[in-house]
C-alpha cells in the first residue's frame, strides 16, 4: 500500500535538510488478524526500515457498543484509572492516583467544634474494581466510611459531577449533581478525601502515621466521584475546620 509522503518535520531540518520528509498512514490493525507481522517500509523500491508487532482483538475488527473503565495498580503501588474508548479501540489513562496502602489502619481524628472532638475510623479494605479507587472501612459505631483519591484538575473549566446517594437506599440510581470548579477555588490542595453521611475530611499524609486537613461538613449524605466534591455545601469560614489525625493500629489489606 502507498502511504503518504511530505508531512512537515521541522524537528529533522538540521540533519535532512529540509522538513517535507515525514510520512503517514492510519491501518486498523485488527484488519490484520490476530498475532505476529512484520511491516516493511520501502523508497523508490528500497527496503529502509522493519518493524515487527503483534496484533490482539477483542473478536471484531472494530468493537462498538461496550463500554469499561478499571483501576490498575502499577509495579510501584500508583493507581491509574483507564477508560475503554471507541475511537482508538484501546484504553485511554483518565487520571493516576497515589496508592491506598498508606491509608489501612485505625485512624484518630482530632478538632475543636465548640470543644475537642475525636473520631476513630478504621479503614481496612482496599476497592479496585470501580472506576475510582476506594478504601473503605467503619467508624466506632459500626457505620460505613470511605476514603479515596482526591484529584482536582488545575486545568478544567467545565463542571465538576458528583454522584449522590440515598444511604438508606444504596441500590437505587444515584442523582447526578453539578457544580462549577470557581466554587472550591479556597479550598487547599490535598491527596485524600474520607467522608461518611454528613462529613468530609480533606487531608493529605504528613508522615507514615499522621495527617493533617479541613473538615466540611453536609446536609445530605454524599459520594465522591471523578475529579472533586459534593454538591450541597456553604464555602464559608466557617464550613471548613482544621483536623488533625494519628495511626493508632496498623491494618492489612
Amino acid at each position: 500500500m502507498e502511504v503518504p509522503y511530505g508531512i512537515e518535520r521541522n524537528d529533522t531540518l538540521e540533519t535532512c535538510g529540509d522538513a517535507n520528509n515525514g510520512f503517514s498512514l492510519s491501518l486498523n490493525y485488527n484488519t490484520l488478524g490476530e498475532g505476529s507481522h512484520t511491516a516493511q517500509v520501502f523508497d523508490d523500491g528500497e527496503l529502509f526500515a522493519t518493524v515487527e508487532f503483534d496484533v490482539v482483538t477483542l473478536g471484531e475488527e472494530f468493537l462498538t457498543g461496550v463500554y469499561g473503565s478499571s483501576v490498575i495498580e502499577m509495579s510501584a503501588g500508583q493507581l491509574v484509572s483507564v477508560l475503554w474508548s471507541e475511537q482508538t479501540q484501546g484504553f485511554t489513562i483518565l487520571a493516576s492516583y497515589p496508592g491506598l496502602e498508606p491509608l489501612l489502619g485505625t485512624w484518630q481524628f482530632s478538632y475543636t467544634f465548640d470543644e475537642p472532638v475525636a473520631d476513630t475510623f478504621t479503614l481496612d479494605q482496599i476497592d479496585l474494581s470501580g472506576f475510582i479507587p476506594l478504601v473503605s472501612g467503619k467508624d466506632e459505631s459500626g457505620s460505613r466510611v470511605t476514603a479515596q483519591p482526591w484529584k482536582r484538575d488545575p486545568l478544567a473549566r467545565r463542571p465538576y459531577t458528583l454522584f449522590r446517594v440515598d444511604a438508606n437506599s444504596p441500590n437505587e440510581e444515584p442523582e447526578v449533581c453539578q457544580f462549577n470548579p470557581e466554587d472550591l477555588e479556597e479550598i487547599p490542595d490535598y491527596d485524600f478525601a474520607l467522608f461518611d453521611d454528613q462529613r468530609i475530611f480533606l487531608f493529605t499524609l504528613d508522615t507514615t502515621n499522621t495527617l493533617s486537613g479541613s473538615l466540611f461538613e453536609t446536609s445530605e449524605p454524599a459520594f465522591l466521584a471523578g475529579a472533586v466534591l459534593y454538591c450541597s455545601l456553604t464555602l464559608t469560614e466557617e464550613a471548613s475546620l482544621p483536623f488533625h489525625g494519628a495511626r493508632v493500629e496498623a491494618t492489612s489489606d
